[in-house]
């Protein structure tokens, strides 16, 4: 086994190769060294491993070299790779202007070898020069013979061409371009889509560039080049002078300064500049430019300005006069506004709207429609207040029906057409005065008022329109003197008026009155009766009346037209019997119940009114109703009555009688009235006046409350009104006297009504 091993490391070692062996050691330790090991063993090997030669003899084989170097010599050696060269102490990369083959026969024999002139290889690895290319800017030749791109060609190089000339015209700044982006416009054009175009009239280019030309203006506004001729190269050729503009004299060619023509100037045409100076042209007199405008470049740019007139002989313009007109900026002559007196406000107007016709005048226009003439309004004619500019038609409006004028120079508006005697302006319309309204001749307001409660006549009878003086005011229908007699107001309520006069109103006949609350006019406008009163027939008649007062249980509110019949006094829920009320009343509210309610029912705080047993008469009535029907019934003139249920039978109703009818007393409010008398309260305020029965009675009537001899019927009265217990009062010749009701059980009493005792201390309407 042993010999085996050692024939087959032998046949490696005549093969050059690197030989891997097994492990040998007892130990088991691997023959691949460390790099350190290899560098020892040989130069420049960073791998290898040791092997078995001539039996025992162990020797290192490399299997790797540094980078730039290879195995050789089956192992033993280090030599420089393809692409590097032995600098005397290390291989180094050949560079990039060479070409290195490597090692030969021995590690120093790895040579380098120069590309050649103009020549760059494309990596510092060269092997061959195969390898070798031209520089960027030179053309490729063999050996030595390249050389460098002329302007206006290029080689990007790192190839094996020649060098490309520029597209279009182009050229380059120097020699040696390497990109078509070194190709530029050459002097006198620019660049254009990959092409150079000769810069045009008025502009030059110095410089080689893709910039743009530069302009002759830039330098100074009006230059310029010969007309015709492109390409130029310095700013000398711009020496051309541009319509519109001037150049100062002594100046030299690359230094012009040209300077615009002002307004009111022009210049024709290119020229060449001459050392003598290039001016500009005035304008014709009067004539100018366009405002702002300059740099005109022929004379038709001189105009008539608003207000002149162009002169076609000559070139001048001239101011417009009076009554003409030339909106301007054009080469005609002016226009004239018209003939009579339209006319302008000065001279040199130059809109046709500064031509008027002047207030107070009209305008008629001609059959061609071309021309205006202007004239002042004639007499009861009007022109406008103010003056008419522009050339419109303008007529004198004549006056309206019932104005006129005064005199034809004062019309130059429509207040100079007055009004007529009678007749009055009202927003701007002439009317008729009115009823109670005058106006005198000549004037432009409405007409006059002759006052609340005023009217116009002739006669006094017949109102009329068309008053011209205030004397035809006088007191209309319905109206008087006032009281005072300074003025006017309206006829009453029952009184009427029908001339238009300074009298007094008539009153209506008696009973009746008016519907009217006032200013009643005719006597039929007395058609209805007064409050209190009611209509005998179906209607009033105003010429034989026939309201009369209403009666007792009767009222009327009145007013109502034609009148209507006194109305029955209502029954309140309560009470079913008689209704009573003092004569002549005008609401249901003045009526009131015979008794208080019926039967034994009452509303009352008291139950009787305690009486002397004298001024009662027995009644065999056996209930409260019968007994208060007694009282009614009776013609003695009852005045209460009272029902005592726990008296025999016979003798439970009592009645005060008076011995006849009772009729309204002749009392009219004394303090000190001359019979005794006895007020017993209905409701409030609200008193039937008795006769007392004597003067006694008077006296102990009721539970006294109040007696006094120097008290006032008002003071009792007001007295008895504020004392809710109080049920009347009494007067026996002596002193006054306060008194209420009481409670009874078992009794009651009521106090009969009967409306001619109703407050009778106080007056029935009148008629009239």
């Amino acid at each position: 086994m042993h010999s085996r091993l050692v024939l087959l490391l032998c046949l490696a070692g005549l093969a050059g190769v690197a030989v891997a062996t097994r492990d040998l050691s007892a130990d088991g330790r691997g023959l691949l060294q460390t790099e350190a090991d290899c560098k020892r063993s040989i130069d420049f090997c960073s791998t290898c491993r040791y092997a078995f030669l001539h039996g025992t003899v162990t020797k290192a084989i490399c299997l790797s070299c540094d980078t730039g170097y290879i195995v050789a010599e089956e192992g033993r050696k280090c030599w420089c790779a393809p692409g590097y060269f032995w600098n005397t102490t290390a291989c180094n990369p050949c560079g990039t202007d060479n070409y290195c083959a490597g090692s030969v026969s021995a590690l120093g024999d790895a040579a380098q070898n120069a590309c050649g002139t103009n020549k760059i290889t494309t990596t510092d690895y060269a092997k061959s020069d195969k390898e070798c290319v031209a520089k960027p800017g030179y053309a490729w030749a063999d050996g030595n013979g390249s050389d460098v791109c002329p302007a206006g060609s290029y080689n990007p190089g790192y190839n094996t061409r020649d060098c490309t000339k520029c597209p279009g015209g182009l050229t380059t700044v120097a020699n040696t371009s390497t990109s078509t982006a070194d190709c530029k416009a050459p002097g006198g054009s620019y660049y254009l889509r990959g092409r150079a175009i000769a810069c045009a009239q008025g502009t030059y280019k110095a410089a080689i560039a893709n910039a743009d030309c530069d302009e002759c203006s830039a330098s100074s506004p009006g230059l310029t080049t010969k007309f015709g001729e492109v390409g130029k190269l310095a700013i000398s050729d711009c020496a051309v002078i541009k319509p519109g503009y001037g150049a100062a004299a002594s100046q030299v060619a690359g230094a012009i300064a040209t300077v615009i023509c002002p307004g009111d100037t022009y210049r024709v045409g290119e020229v060449d500049y001459d050392a003598a100076g290039v001016n500009c042209t005035m304008c014709g007199t009067g004539s100018k430019t366009l405002p702002n405008v300059e740099g005109a470049t022929s004379p038709d740019a001189c105009l008539a300005p608003p207000g002149w007139g162009w002169n076609s002989v000559d070139g001048t313009s001239t101011e417009c006069i009076e009554g003409e007109y030339n909106p301007g900026w054009n080469r005609e002559a002016c226009s004239s506004c018209g003939s009579g007196t339209i006319t302008t406000k000065a001279k040199g107007s130059v809109s046709p709207d500064q031509c008027f016709t002047p207030a107070g005048n009209g305008n008629s226009r001609s059959a061609d429609g071309l021309t205006l003439t202007g004239f002042v309004c004639p007499e009861n004619t009007y022109g406008r207040g103010t003056d008419t500019f522009g050339l419109v038609d303008v007529e004198c409006t004549k006056c309206m029906e019932h104005t006129s004028t005064v005199g034809v120079n004062a019309t130059i508006d429509v207040s100079f057409c007055v009004a007529d005697a009678g007749y009055g302006y009202y927003d701007g319309e002439v009317k008729l005065c009115d009823y109670a309204f005058y106006s005198s001749a000549g004037g432009r307001d409405a007409c006059e008022y002759c006052g609340m409660g005023k009217n116009t006549t002739d006669d006094g009878t017949v109102g009329i329109q068309g008053a011209s003086a205030n004397t035809q005011c006088h007191n209309a229908a319905g109206w008087e003197v006032d009281d005072a007699g300074t003025g006017v107001q309206q006829c009453l309520r029952g009184y009427y008026k029908p001339t238009i006069a300074e009298v007094a109103c008539t009153k209506c006949l008696d009973g009746t009155t008016t519907s009217l609350m006032a200013g009643a006019i005719l006597e039929s406008d007395c058609d209805t009766c007064r409050p209190g009163f009611g209509i005998l027939g179906s209607v009033v008649d105003v010429t034989a009346p026939l309201c009369d007062m209403c009666t007792s249980g009767k009222y009327s509110a009145g007013y109502t037209p034609g009148g209507q019949e006194c109305l029955t006094c209502p029954n309140p829920p309560s009470f079913s019997g008689l209704m009573v009320s003092r004569n002549g009343i005008r609401t249901p509210e003045d009526c009131v119940g015979e008794f208080v309610s019926d039967g034994a029912t009452t509303t009352l705080e008291w139950d009787v009114i305690e009486m002397a047993p004298a001024v009662f008469t027995d009644d065999a009535a056996a209930s409260v109703e019968d007994c208060q029907l007694a009282c009614h019934d009776s013609a003695l003139g009852c005045q209460y009555f009272e029902f005592r249920a726990y008296a025999s039978a016979g003798s439970q109703c009592k009645l005060r009688l008076t011995g006849a009818d009772i009729a309204k007393l002749a009392f009219a409010g004394e303090d000190a009235p001359a019979t005794s008398l006895l007020f017993l309260e209905v409701k409030e305020s609200l008193y039937t006046v008795y006769d007392a029965a004597d003067a006694a009675d008077a006296t102990s009537v009721g539970a006294t409350i109040t007696a006094s001899s120097s008290a006032t019927f008002a003071a009792v009265r007001a007295s008895c009104n504020g004392d809710l217990s109080c049920v009347g009062f009494s007067w026996n010749t002596t002193h006054w006297r306060t008194f209420a009701g009481v409670k009874w059980e078992g009794a009651i009493g009521k106090v009969r009504v009967v409306g001619e005792t109703l407050n009778s201390w106080i007056a029935e309407p009148i008629s009239n």
